[in-house]
């Protein structure tokens, strides 16, 4: 999984950006490919300008790239390489600050290719001043990321260069969380979902396993587990999101299947996979996360991913920075899916509808706009919703069944009733394909529970709820 060669990092050592982005690179690889760390600490951004060490790592055993015990880290993106090893290295054997020489590895890191490196490595060696001494160029760089793939990926993004088959999270994060204006914050995606999100904190931190998550618009789950990620200490954030990886072929799921370094692999919803290629990546020391519906989990036992309920999805919404109306309003319409408020909040339209939200199957759905709801064992109910679709109460049932258990369902299914899961939503993407003459019907219907009930449910849909009974 690596789309760029040390020439590529090369090119990047002269943007703007390289010197601030360089400590999360280390910070990142160092997560991803050691096992076991009491400390690392590589400050980026604003971070670089504070005085001390680039970077800080303890470790009891280090592997072929982090030393075993304390290294401290210096890093330089400067074309003059040689001078800024050699500036660095007189700086801080002088003045170690924190630093006791004799018991720590001194390493250097530049983004440059340093054909001199393993003379200047062992010319500072020689002085005996420093336990060990190592220097990292180029090409170590475009070597360690060949061992840790979720980093790869990131960093490929960082260079303008994406991999085929594979999102970084962070990437699928911005594009949720800009969606919508004011941005969308992981509290609106955990709402109603504290012991979940748990359960997912959880499972990352035992040893690898396969983890299915039920809902009923599949795209949630990934919204949760990266909501649920962005919410954590950013120390303990870094460590997940350095081995995490979001997978959208089946041709790169095989491949870091068998990647050495551990990953948390999240499966998008559109790929299918056989149960044996999952089972061979948790083999092999990967956590695989996959999303399911009631339908497609046969003997999986599934962690459900419940609905958010109103009033702790419009609080989320007031932190994000809506209005108490707006937030109401727009949780009342989502009927507890992410899915339809992402719709609903979006600021620029989407090409992505459910199933069911076309031309062709407006005429046989539109009328369930109009009636709303109805209590399914009743018999009267059931008669007056079968005039209005034109469908005999079996096919009735079946109808509303797969409205009910389909990918972003139009229904939702209750013990004794059916109803829409987002009235404003369905009229939303079906209202445009109501005809006049369906109009019509639904009033002449109407007429009855008018006589009866007082109310005039065709201006907006309402349950029948037992109207005819």
């Amino acid at each position: 999984m690596r789309p760029f060669r040390a020439c590529n990092i090369e090119q990047w050592a002269d943007r703007l950006d390289a010197r601030a982005d360089m400590p999360t690179l280390l910070r990142r690889l160092v997560h991803a490919t050691l096992r076991d760390s009491s400390r690392v600490d590589f400050p980026a951004w604003e971070g670089i300008e504070r005085p001390g060490w680039d970077g800080v790592v303890v470790s009891p055993t280090g592997n072929s790239f982090v030393p075993e015990g304390i290294s401290y880290w210096e890093i330089g993106a400067s074309r003059n390489v040689k001078g800024k090893a050699d500036g660095d290295f007189k700086k801080r054997t002088e003045d170690p600050i924190v630093a006791m020489p004799s018991n720590s590895t001194y390493v250097f890191v530049s983004p440059r290719k340093w054909t001199r490196k393993i003379a200047w490595c062992n010319e500072k060696k020689g002085l005996g001043q420093w336990k060990d001494i190592r220097v990292y160029d180029s090409g170590d760089l475009e070597q360690w990321l060949e061992t840790a793939p979720a980093v790869a990926i990131w960093f490929g993004r960082v260079l303008g260069i994406r991999p085929l088959g594979v999102s970084d999270l962070e990437r699928y994060w911005d594009s949720v969380s800009s969606l919508t204006n004011p941005a969308l914050l992981p509290e609106v995606f955990v709402a109603s979902r504290s012991e979940e999100e748990s359960k997912v904190l959880e499972w990352m931190a035992e040893p690898p396993t396969v983890l299915a998550i039920e809902c009923r618009s599949l795209s949630e789950v990934i919204d949760f587990v990266l909501a649920v990620l962005t919410r954590l200490d950013p120390k303990l954030r870094d460590c997940y999101l350095s081995r995490s990886v979001i997978v959208e072929s089946r041709d790169a799921f095989d491949v870091l299947r068998d990647s050495a370094c551990p990953l948390i692999l999240l499966v998008r919803p559109s790929l299918a996979l056989e149960a044996d290629l999952v089972s061979s990546a948790t083999r092999n020391g990967h956590h695989v996360l996959v999303a399911v519906t009631r339908i497609t989990q046969t003997n999986v036992k599934a962690m459900p991913l419940p609905r958010a309920y109103r009033y702790e999805l419009a609080k989320a919404l007031e932190l994000c920075g809506y209005s108490e109306v707006e937030s109401e309003r727009a949780s009342r319409a989502a009927g507890g899916s992410l899915t339809i408020l992402k719709r609903r909040l979006a600021t620029v339209p989407t090409t992505n509808s459910p199933s069911w939200a076309n031309a062709t199957s407006a005429s046989r759905i539109s009328p369930f706009l109009w009636i709303g709801g109805w209590t399914s064992n009743c018999e009267a109910d059931c008669q007056a919703v079968s005039r209005l679709t034109g469908c005999c109460q079996k096919d009735l049932e079946s109808a509303a069944n797969m409205l009910a258990e389909c990918e972003e369902p139009l229904l939702i299914r209750g013990p004794d009733r059916y109803s829409l899961l987002s009235k404003e939503d369905a009229w939303m993407l079906l209202g445009r394909h109501v005809s006049e003459s369906e109009f019509n019907q639904f009033e002449s219907l109407s007429a009855e529970i008018v006589i009866d009930h007082g109310r005039r449910p065709w201006l907006w849909p309402a349950p029948l709820n037992g109207a005819f009974g």
